[in-house]
């Protein structure tokens, strides 16, 4: 008997689909029944070259060492009051392939016109496990308290993918051991913070891209609860994560900084209009982050950005 025609291989013949999610007595199309063959082939090589985990961590040190993946590697954003951390689509798509034998990705079922029902998953192929998610994108744009209904396809595309990437994180988080995600979160943090650059220029480039979104000198000394010149390593990636949440439109000014509080005796800042002196407010951390729930950060760079900080 050939090793393609062994009782394992047939086993595994008659469980993909089901991981698929299509029945066994379902109909496939010639499409269905070439990509079965190419997962099939995929999990048949997976478990000739099984994953090293000593060479795992090895790659995931390597790739946590780059500076660009490192400062991408978390997001932020505000929910019931509380500011949430967790590892971005990037960092989950670097660690799906350190770890090795992983396919992941979304695709659209179906679409009626109004919305699009998408599955989102990630794929163990050596062990045969699936992670997946099932959700429906309607065609509309939230901004400012409205609503706009989507008609250009490049719109209705780019708000499908925005939704799908953060269930895709979810898949992939959930397929990747959370020893492996904390070894890679620990190593970003190290990187950053030895890449660090607080001087004058650096400092000035912050203070720049952070008035694009009304944001000043003053609200961020509130919420550091400190002299903006005197900022410690832990807030300046922080504000960079922060900054980060701002410039892709998942966060708003009001979700990190609180209304300044306005003082008479206090002078204003001759070069940003704003009270020098912070008041005593500070937002609150989670420890537990839930990524399947935060934004995404994989936007194209934006037009007429500012110097990097």
């Amino acid at each position: 008997m050939g090793r393609f025609n062994s009782p394992a291989v047939q086993e595994k013949k008659e469980t993909v689909p089901q991981q698929m999610g299509i029945g066994v007595n379902q109909m496939l199309t010639p499409a269905a029944v070439r990509e079965i063959s190419t997962i099939q082939a995929q999990m048949i090589i997976a478990k000739s070259y099984p994953r090293d985990l000593v060479e795992v961590y090895n790659k995931v040190q390597n790739a946590c060492g780059n500076n660009t993946l490192a400062k991408a590697s978390t997001y932020a954003y505000a929910k019931g009051g509380t500011a949430i951390t967790g590892p971005t689509i990037r960092l989950a798509e670097v660690l799906a392939k350190a770890y090795g034998n992983v396919k992941y990705g979304f695709e659209e079922v179906d679409s009626s016109g109004k919305d699009t029902k998408v599955r989102a998953y990630a794929f163990d192929m050596e062990t045969n496990t699936v992670a997946e998610r099932v959700f429906t994108v309607p065609h509309i744009r939230y901004a400012k308290g409205k609503t706009q209904e989507l008609e250009d396809p490049r719109e209705i595309y780019e708000t499908i993918a925005n939704n799908a990437q953060r269930r895709v994180r979810a898949c992939i988080l959930e397929i990747i051991p959370s020893d492996v995600v904390d070894y890679a979160l620990e190593e970003c943090t190290k990187t950053r913070t030895a890449n660090i650059d607080k001087s004058p220029e650096k400092r000035e480039a912050m203070l720049k891209a952070f008035r694009r979104y009304e944001v000043g000198k003053a609200d961020i000394e509130q919420f550091i609860q400190r002299k903006f010149e005197a900022i410690e390593d832990s807030q300046w990636i922080r504000l960079q994560d922060i900054y980060q949440s701002l410039r892709d439109g998942v966060a708003k000014k009001e979700d990190f900084f609180k209304p300044l509080a306005v003082n008479p005796v206090e002078t204003q800042d001759p070069e940003y209009g704003e009270t020098d002196i912070p008041n005593t407010e500070i937002n609150q951390t989670s420890s537990d982050a839930q990524p399947e729930e935060g934004p995404e950060l994989f936007a194209d760079s934006k037009e007429d950005e500012p110097e990097d900080f």
